[in-house]
């Protein structure tokens, strides 16, 4: 459930003590401290309920337990209407609620919502861990926005970089991934190719009992052959990056103050996944490692020694793993030919 919520006190009939709003307003101040450790907590307070910004709050419904916060995720914004421009200055996801999507899906609402009220541009400033998601949802660091319309409005942060994103209105954001699978859909069948219906690949899912079918649907959608290769690349790329010097602090969980509390990772746990059949993918490995640079990047910054030392380390799994990964692809190409 999508909500926007701001601390308007110049709205006709705001009710500044209205108990509701004021929670989820916590909630989400709580959310950006605990993911944004670098940010002072009374800045982002300050923010938060600044009359000038709003927030756009991501919740699940229903909310899974009574302790815990139903609150998935948030992104705090400014509006300058003068020249339709939005200024995003805090955007988080929940920790155990991130790599699923949950981000993309707040910003594409977010483009949706100030598009209807006539705003053309969003920009922000992010730091090295940011970037990528940031890129991702359409920003770009070749800004195209004149510097009259943001300089002396969008506040500065040392240290992080300048991104921007046009909104075009003939795109439906909410809807572009559906859209796009049609094109793909239809440049597909102009050449011919005919793709199976996702329902036809993972028929009669529905029917079994819903112990057994997430284990169907991953044998479906990902072989187990692809399961195996991608988790012995990943405990190879354990085995081999733990015996480097780099390596040492990430052997286990380290110190709360030498990490910041986004995703707790380490080369025991990616270890500990991999003989659980997490890696399902390519893509599922490399995402969560680099959580080990990320989150150093965000409590300690990006020039720190343990930072260094994460990129190091990061660098060397993935390069690792690559490496196993095509060796045993080759290997296996070479038993089938036999």
């Amino acid at each position: 459930v999508i909500e926007y919520i701001g601390f308007n006190i110049e709205k006709p009939g705001f009710d500044p003590y209205e108990p509701k709003m004021l929670m989820k307003l916590l909630m989400a101040k709580d959310l950006f401290q605990a993911e944004l450790p670098r940010m002072p907590k009374d800045y982002i307070t300050r923010l938060v309920f600044n009359p000038h910004h709003e927030t756009l709050m991501l919740f699940e419904h229903p909310q899974p337990t009574k302790s815990a916060s139903p609150l998935v995720g948030g992104i705090c914004y400014r509006k300058f209407p003068e020249v339709k421009l939005i200024e995003i200055a805090f955007c988080a996801v929940s920790g155990a609620k991130k790599y699923v999507g949950h981000g993309a899906v707040m910003m594409n609402h977010l483009k949706e919502h100030i598009k209807a009220e006539g705003y053309t541009d969003i920009c922000t400033y992010a730091d090295n861990s940011a970037i990528e998601y940031f890129s991702k949802q359409g920003f770009s660091l070749n800004v195209s926005l004149q510097e009259s319309i943001w300089l002396g409005r969008v506040k500065h942060y040392e240290g992080a970089k300048f991104m921007h994103c046009p909104l075009y209105f003939g795109i439906n954001y909410i809807t572009l991934h559906e859209t796009l699978l049609k094109q793909r859909e239809q440049l597909l069948n102009a050449f011919g190719i005919e793709l199976q219906p996702p329902q036809d690949r993972l028929e009669d899912i529905k029917s079994l009992p819903i112990a057994q079918r997430f284990a169907t649907a991953e044998i479906k959608l990902s072989p187990p052959a692809e399961i195996k290769r991608c988790c012995e690349a990943a405990q190879a790329a354990v085995y081999i990056e733990s015996g480097k010097e780099y390596a040492i602090p990430f052997l286990n969980k380290m110190p709360e103050i030498e990490y910041c509390s986004v995703v707790e990772n380490n080369l025991q746990l990616i270890a500990q996944n991999a003989s659980q059949g997490f890696y399902r993918t390519k893509a599922i490995f490399r995402e969560h490692v680099k959580s080990i640079l990320e989150r150093c990047e965000s409590y300690n910054g990006e020039k720190a020694e343990i930072t260094l030392k994460a990129k190091q380390l990061v660098d060397g799994l993935i390069e690792e793993f690559d490496k196993y990964y095509e060796l045993s692809k080759g290997i296996e190409g070479v038993e089938e030919a036999e």
